[in-house]
């Protein structure tokens, strides 16, 4: 009689489709989130009353006549946001070309997940690699609460090889998420985008 008894288990073929379907299902659900974080900020000025106003100072005559004051965005604005967003990159930027691993790791959360293991890659390139030019776009950026923001950002990066003094160009753009610790922003994951 136990040899009539029917298997419960699907067969090797079947698995392997539920498998692949349940790994469609996955990455179709990252896509939907991914797609969801990377929508656009779309900033709108408060509304304010037009006896509140404020008028553009008039340059002074002997300041260059392509100087203008602009008044400055209030605090939490999307382009505040930017120029915090800004300075970090710069920090790495500038950490990347001195190879100064203190100063890099200082624009990364300490809860940055594999950060050990990240550390050491920057070292190991660091002996093999130089970072003649390195620039940063923004693309995007959004601020998702008080402490936490993502922005897209590309990377253009020019390496030599330090003993075949070969140059490579390289362009990334990645979804960097950033999170505000003691007053300041730093990188809390990275993620490769197309």
């Amino acid at each position: 009689m136990s040899g009539l008894a029917k298997s419960t288990s699907p067969p090797p073929k079947r698995k392997r489709l539920y498998v692949f379907l349940l790994g469609i299902g996955f990455l179709l659900t990252a896509f939907l989130i991914g797609s969801w974080l990377i929508r656009p900020v779309v900033y709108s000025p408060p509304e304010r009353k037009t006896d509140q106003v404020q008028q553009a100072k008039v340059p002074d005559q002997s300041a260059d006549a392509g100087t203008r004051e602009v008044p400055k965005e209030p605090k939490g604005s999307p382009v505040d946001l930017k120029s915090d967003i800004e300075q970090v990159l710069a920090g790495i930027k500038g950490a990347n070309q001195k190879k100064d691993l203190s100063q890099l790791l200082h624009y990364y959360s300490p809860n940055f997940p594999q950060l050990p293991q990240r550390a050491q890659s920057f070292s190991r390139y660091w002996k093999d690699y130089d970072y003649p030019m390195m620039e940063f776009k923004i693309i995007e950026v959004r601020l998702l609460s008080d402490n936490d923001a993502i922005a897209k950002v590309t990377w253009n990066v020019e390496t030599q090889n330090i003993s075949t003094k070969k140059i490579k160009n390289v362009s990334k753009t990645y979804l960097t998420r950033f999170v505000k610790e003691s007053g300041e922003w730093r990188i809390q994951a990275i993620n490769e985008t197309e």
